[in-house]
């Protein structure tokens, strides 16, 4: 009989039991920690707004996008009828043109981008005149704390180069 009894007890220790949660109990323990939350989200807000004011402003620019008009002609279905033949009928609409469509993929592809390092522009401050990547190198503000974070590669950069040498 003892070998059934345990059988029988290891059967109920096996089976899941069903657990209920009392709501109650949940809720007051979020209130007795409710000053430990209100601390969290403090400093959570405080070190936001700690970074968001000193992340200096990159640039702003403006910039007005005129596109190509497109006259149409009366010869106009004629003459694409024509053009797919092969034929130039020397219509004053020429369909070699940059479509408007087009610009955001131009203007964030990478030859367009290096192309713009060349550029001259002024500073705000002095009004000087130098080019973008000088700007960019040189000039452009960093949050404070890129040197704190900069500081392990340029660790590691310079044992490397105690190596090198």
């Amino acid at each position: 009989m003892d070998f059934m009894d345990n059988k029988v007890i290891e059967e109920k220790r096996s089976m899941p039991q069903v657990q209920e949660i009392d709501l109650l109990e949940l809720a007051k323990k979020v209130w007795n920690g409710r000053k430990l939350i209100l601390k969290v989200c403090l400093i959570g807000a405080v070190v936001g707004l700690v970074v968001g004011f000193s992340t200096p402003k990159e640039y702003t620019s403006t910039i007005l996008i005129a596109p190509e008009s497109t006259g149409r002609s009366t010869s106009g279905s004629m003459s694409s009828l024509a053009a797919m033949a092969g034929i130039n009928l020397g219509s004053s609409s020429s369909r070699d043109a940059i479509y408007p469509d087009l610009y955001p993929d131009i203007v964030s592809s990478t030859p367009f981008l290096v192309g713009l390092f060349d550029l001259p522009v002024h500073t705000a401050q002095d009004s000087t005149l130098m080019t973008l990547s000088t700007y960019i190198k040189e000039h452009q503000k960093r949050p404070w704390w890129s040197v704190v974070t900069g500081a392990p590669f340029r660790l590691i950069g310079w044992a490397v180069s105690l190596l090198m040498e």
